[in-house]
């Protein structure tokens, strides 16, 4: 940016340009106009619009989503407006705003109005019941809550309806407060709370009665209990709750900020009003914002080195009133950076008013939609040939492909990290099987992917494998046998039909029940064991199928952890010798053998195995505990 002094006290900003550009003239008119910016050069004291610069503070400079965007750093700021419920801040030199709104005490408009009551429902409805009374009994109720009232739509859901939709109201003043879905087919209950943010309402998911297929990541309880999990929480994890009423900090950026891809301008949407709505594969490592057509670009943090850029753009559209939102992964290949006066013509055409909506300002007044879709402003230059869209099994028909590969899947992993893809050029296809095939499937926390081909899943990284089918399995029996005690395996066969199992290398923790000392039920600890660099172990059956085969220390000792944890003595005992080591261990083999240390059981064999394999440990450079 460039100024002009107009007076000897005075500089005004008129147009923006490159050093390339011829110097613009001075514009006569405009010499005793109220300049947004001025500069005293008697004191040396910089104004914007007649306010003074100050140092951002608490509790704005505290708010976490301040710190995601900026970092913990000082800010220099203008105060623009002062209202009742909001302060309006520009950052200086960042061509970023900050709207500060106190808490909201709304609640979101009632959409239903038939009441919820288990003794009441129609016949199509009697699962709902079923499934929830035992959460709401447990969370919704004194004490453990205010008594919620829940309600359904008027007409009732009819049979073949999988999904269903109710919400938890405010039990004084009305108004949702928590939405709350339920999967028959899955019989799992997500819970999202309904939260008030810059004066609009977001939805963030709080509990998942089956973490398994819930698109937030949340960790299950390992901790010790004292009876057994209830049937419908054996995967249960977060809290739920009821939301609270905190302020928002609401950062909005310039449309020609060059790192804004939109044409519009944006603000910062935190990812935990996302959650529940994508998986959490694609929350991690992004930065969320939202345009003028309410469509929000999720930003890689990471950025191809040669280029500069961001390799990709996640495009999130959102329909009013819909469990899903459609995902677009585009792949960038350049940016527009030049604006032509037409562009910068379109910023203030308008179509209609969001006020209502956003509660957002700039300097012409209320935020405005332009009059283009957000795909004609975007700034980037994508290959509209790669562009995939994410397709979601958690709704999918319960007899559909996604369903069932879903269900395969999350033995290996949560649902929030899997992502499942398909090309936007292949949608338009006329053939049906490339219109349902499923390009892409990615599992980035165990960095695998898989793609289908001839209606089956072939693994990206190992050529030769593909998943196997419930066909092989029942007429090889002997294969489900060996692979008991393995919750989170999935067998895999090659070209010659031979199995071979893959594990994800996650942390397993049995916790003790008091009710239960013998149980042998294992919970996944996912983030113990997140810094090892090898994600997953492949393990061939042999041919004999009557054990499975260790190609390496870490595979033997890993299969020894989980005969432990599955009290399979005699098993455990076979394993004992193939895991004789004189040299130093990996990391990944001091984290399993860190892990067999602290198995707690006290049964005789128990002891001799633990004796056995210090004996076999005893020439490894490392202290076997």
């Amino acid at each position: 940016r460039y100024g002009v002094c107009e007076s000897s006290a005075r500089c005004a900003l008129l147009n923006r340009q490159t050093p390339e550009r011829p110097r613009p003239r001075i514009d006569e008119s405009r010499l005793d106009a109220d300049m947004g910016i001025e500069f005293n050069m008697n004191f040396g004291q910089l104004t914007l619009k007649s306010n003074h610069l100050q140092a951002l503070v608490e509790p704005m400079s505290a708010d976490v989503d301040v710190i995601d965007v900026f970092g913990p750093r000082s800010l220099q700021c203008a105060v623009v407006e002062e209202a009742t419920h909001r302060k309006w801040f520009r950052l200086i030199g960042r061509q970023h705003d900050l709207q500060y709104w106190d808490p909201d005490q709304r609640t979101d408009v009632e959409e239903f109005d038939r009441e919820y009551d288990p003794s009441e429902m129609h016949p199509n409805e009697a699962w709902i019941a079923a499934l929830f009374e035992p959460i709401r009994l447990s969370y919704y109720v004194p004490p453990a809550s205010p008594p919620i009232p829940f309600v359904l739509p008027e007409v009732p859901y009819s049979a073949n309806d999988d999904v269903v939709v109710m919400y938890g109201l405010h039990p004084d003043q009305g108004g949702n407060l928590i939405k709350v879905v339920l999967v028959k087919s899955l019989w799992c209950v997500n819970i999202f709370l309904i939260c008030s943010y810059g004066r609009r309402f977001w939805t963030s998911q709080c509990y998942a009665s089956d973490a398994r297929f819930s698109y937030k990541f949340m960790q299950p309880a390992t901790n010790d209990r004292r009876n057994p999990w209830p049937m419908w929480g054996r995967y249960e994890a977060g809290q739920a709750t009821l939301p609270g009423q905190d302020p928002s900090g609401i950062i909005t950026r310039d449309a020609t900020l060059s790192d804004n891809l939109s044409g519009t301008e944006e603000y910062f949407i935190p990812n935990r009003y996302l959650f529940g709505l994508l998986p959490t594969a694609l929350l991690d490592g992004h930065m969320y914002w939202m345009d003028d057509n309410d469509v929000i670009r999720g930003y890689p943090a990471q950025r191809d080195e040669k280029t500069g850029l961001p390799k990709h753009i996640i495009m999130v559209e959102i329909s009013k009133g819909s469990l899903q939102a459609v995902v677009s992964k585009r792949e960038l290949r350049a940016v527009r950076t030049e604006w032509t006066e037409a562009e910068l013509a379109d910023l203030s055409h308008t179509r209609e008013t969001t006020e209502d909506e956003t509660g957002l300002y700039n300097e012409k007044g209320s935020r405005k939609r332009p009059l283009k879709p957000s795909r004609q402003l975007d700034r980037g230059v994508y290959a509209e040939e790669e562009e995939l869209r994410l397709l979601n099994p958690l709704y999918a028909p319960p007899d559909s492909k996604l369903r069932h590969a879903a269900r395969c899947l999350v033995r290996l992993d949560q649902l929030g990290y899997i992502c499942m893809w398909k090309k936007v050029a292949a949608m338009r296809s006329a053939d049906p099987a490339v219109r349902e095939r499923i390009d892409l499937i990615e599992l980035p926390r165990l960095r695998l992917s898989l793609t289908e081909r001839d209606g089956r899943l072939w693994s990206v990284d190992h050529a030769d494998l593909r998943v196997c089918d419930e066909t092989f399995l029942r007429q090889r029996p002997e294969i489900e046998t060996l692979c008991h005690g393995i919750p989170h395996s999935l067998v895999f066969i090659n070209g010659s039909d031979e199995p071979q199992v893959l594990m994800p290398l996650v942390h397993p923790a049995r916790p003790y029940i008091g009710s239960s000392p013998f149980s042998t039920e294992l919970v996944i600890d996912w983030a113990l064991w997140a810094g090892l660099g090898t994600k997953y172990l492949l393990m061939p059956f042999h041919v004999s199928l009557s054990f499975i085969q260790t190609p390496s220390l870490a595979s033997a000792l890993y299969l020894l952890l989980l005969r432990f944890l599955n009290r399979d003595y005699i098993d455990l005992q076979r394993l004992v010798s193939s895991v004789g080591s004189d040299t130093a261990l990996t990391k990944e083999e001091e984290a399993i053998l860190r892990a067999i240390g602290t198995v707690r059981d006290a049964h005789p064999d128990a002891h001799a195995a633990r004796l056995h394999i210090s004996l076999s440990l005893s020439d490894a450079p490392t202290e076997v505990e």
